[in-house]
């Protein structure tokens, strides 16, 4: 399963969530070709190793990389596909470097798994808090970003919290209360 983001040059004024599924229109400006030469230089900053494939209109496709997942960038478009079944602390920690990195760009991300725009921030634990309710609880999410990995669950694997079984109080009352209406009943029908 991948864990996508899709990372976008916002235009106009409508909402960026309503802007996160528009498709660029029109030929790369000279301000996207040099939008994404300056991109192109800080993925390299970041990660050395990284390896570009050219793509249509001055499209970037990662081939490989250390640090850096699979991305194809456009001149105003980038999707981010990285694996679900990798630890979840470096998928959020390379997740919280691509989104700052992009951001300074003028991309802002979009995360499907989360349903919202993703802001970059200078810390992890910071950026982290955009993600808290993916966390049974907030003690579970404090022990996940302190890296307790005795008691803290992943949001991936977080297990579902079992219903309660048993008997209320209240329940047995009511019980009670309906067998003595209807032994009341039956009573009045003359049946005993």
């Amino acid at each position: 399963m991948s864990y996508d983001v899709t990372l976008f040059v916002p235009s106009g004024d409508a909402p960026l969530e309503e802007q996160v599924d528009e498709e660029p229109s029109g030929e790369p400006t000279d301000e996207d070709r040099a939008r994404l030469a300056a991109l192109r230089a800080s993925l390299l900053t970041y990660d050395p190793a990284v390896k570009f494939d050219e793509g249509a209109q001055d499209a970037l496709v990662v081939i490989d990389g250390e640090k850096i997942p699979d991305l194809a960038i456009g001149p105003r478009r980038a999707t981010v596909g990285m694996s679900m079944a990798s630890d979840p602390r470096a998928l959020y920690g390379m997740l919280h470097e691509i989104v700052g990195l992009f951001a300074k760009h003028g991309f802002v991300a979009y995360d499907y798994q989360l349903g919202a725009v993703v802001k970059p921030d200078v810390t992890f634990r910071a950026f982290m808090q955009q993600f808290r309710s993916q966390w049974d609880t907030p003690a579970s999410f404090e022990a996940w970003l302190e890296g307790d990995a005795g008691g803290a669950q992943s949001p991936s694997k977080a297990p579902q919290t079992p219903a309660k079984k048993g008997v209320s109080a209240l329940g047995v009352v009511f019980g009670v209360l309906i067998l003595l209406w209807a032994l009341y009943k039956l009573h009045k029908a003359g049946y005993f």
